[in-house]
């Protein structure tokens, strides 16, 4: 199956979310666990906006809409994130990274991402989706 163009961000999480499902099925199985139903809104890339919704059939990444969670990134902090020099509490800390929401969600969400780091490290085809405007940024 021929990988999709990744060319914004919302494309690179689609991407990386079909990659997950199929060489890490029990990353992506705990990646929708601990997100149930909840849609995420993800503002980055000087304004780029985008909706996760895992609770709903592909394609899981929509156009912005009404979210439990909103969380903001700061392209600096994302770049740094994906590359592994950032963790996200310490974005969360430094204010590079924003997240809004209840608790309970927040929890849910943070479970959520480290199922889909943990799936994103025994995944050979990962290394392949780096979006074109984080190499960039930590250039």
């Amino acid at each position: 199956m021929p990988e999709r163009a990744v060319v914004t961000l919302a494309d690179y999480v689609e991407s990386s979310l079909d990659v997950l499902r199929r060489e890490a099925p029990r990353h992506f199985a705990e990646l929708r666990r601990q997100l149930g139903a909840r849609v995420v809104s993800v503002t980055a890339f000087g304004g780029e906006q985008f909706a996760l919704d895992l609770g709903a059939t592909p394609p899981w990444v929509k156009s912005s809409c009404v979210a439990d969670l909103l969380v903001r990134l700061e392209d600096g902090a994302l770049a740094a994130f994906a590359g592994g020099e950032l963790s996200f509490e310490a974005a969360l800390d430094s204010g590079s990274a924003s997240i809004q929401g209840d608790v309970d969600d927040v929890v849910h969400f943070t479970e959520a991402l480290r199922a889909w780091l943990h799936g994103a490290l025994r995944s050979p085809s990962f290394p392949g989706l780096e979006l074109p405007t984080l190499k960039g940024a930590r250039e």
